[in-house]
């Protein structure tokens, strides 16, 4: 999203702010959200990490809904007490869910008898 101002206005304690206020919205820790601050008048992007991909559904949906349009964006920032942000434009979304693989199978152990440690009667 573009917001006014130049990014003298977003240090580190606003981007701290935008993460927090994303991450409560969405029901995820803050070291979750990534915010991103470059030249362009402002813009401003944010990666959220999804467990899984229930997870990620639920997070695309809000997202949508709370950044649908800049008036959208800015309302919740500013609801959120990030203040002093007015977004300019907004663009969808986009959620990437990264699923952890599973451990691999454990190995046999090593204890295990072999074939020729049995005994037969």
């Amino acid at each position: 999203m573009i917001a006014a101002g130049d990014l003298s206005d977003y240090d580190e304690v606003k981007k701290a702010d935008i993460a927090e206020s994303i991450a409560t919205d969405l029901g995820i820790s803050a070291s979750n959200v990534n915010v991103t601050i470059v030249a362009a008048s402002v813009r401003i992007t944010f990666e959220v990490l999804a467990d899984d991909e229930p997870t990620s559904t639920i997070i695309q949906r809000k997202l949508s809904a709370a950044f649908a349009t800049p008036d959208d964006a800015t309302t919740f920032f500013t609801s959120a007490g990030v203040s002093d942000v007015s977004i300019i434009s907004v663009e969808a979304p986009t959620v990437i869910t990264t699923l952890v693989a599973p451990p691999p199978p454990t190995s046999p152990s090593t204890d295990a008898p072999s074939a020729s440690d049995r005994c037969s009667l």
